[in-house]
């Protein structure tokens, strides 16, 4: 029955009804979205910590195998480490490549750069000091979150690494030993 003087419409009571409703609809479809949306975010986190160790275990011991133990100096200062390696070349006119590669580890940050040599190598280059910044040096690598990195030259032409990146509560430690060229003629 219409009266008069009263429109159509929703109450206030009906309101109230969807209201909660929707709520309860919204609760119940949260408690199932946010451990997925968690595992999710796990996930990612620990295949990127995966892909940046293994990156960075790839491109150290790629190095390491085309040098030697003459071509390779370690180095600590100030809580880092840096290690540069000098790559030996498959042509014999220049045994040696132009350049370094050099790996710094400091502040929980790798980072590889390419430092341009000056002359001809045909001698392995292996500084008495830790190569400086300057505009002969260009950065191939930068890793964040290494916790640590150990670097020890073993017997023979073995060599020995470790490094620990963590990124939030994933973690990856990576433990390589790479054989490096026997000699340097």
């Amino acid at each position: 029955m219409l009266y008069a003087g009263r429109r159509s419409g929703f109450t206030v009571l009906e309101m109230l009804v969807v209201c909660a409703l929707l709520g309860i609809i919204l609760t119940l479809a949260l408690r199932t979205l946010l451990p997925t949306m968690s595992a999710s975010r796990k996930a990612a986190e620990r295949v990127d910590v995966h892909q940046r160790a293994t990156l960075l275990g790839e491109r150290l011991a790629g190095d390491l195998r085309a040098s030697t133990r003459a071509g390779v100096g370690i180095y600590t200062d100030g809580g880092g480490q840096l290690v540069s390696v000098h790559r030996r070349k498959a042509t014999t006119d220049t045994p040696w490549e132009q350049s370094l590669r050099v790996y710094r580890w400091k502040n929980e940050r790798m980072v590889g750069q390419v430092v341009d040599l000056p002359d001809i190598a045909l001698v392995p280059m292996v500084p008495s000091t830790p190569p400086v910044e300057s505009d002969k040096v260009r950065e191939f690598l930068r890793v964040d979150g290494v916790k640590e990195f150990d670097f020890v030259l073993t017997s023979g032409p073995a060599v020995t690494f470790t490094v620990r990146i963590e990124q939030g509560r994933e973690n990856q430690t990576l433990v390589r030993t790479v054989f490096m060229r026997n000699s340097d003629d």
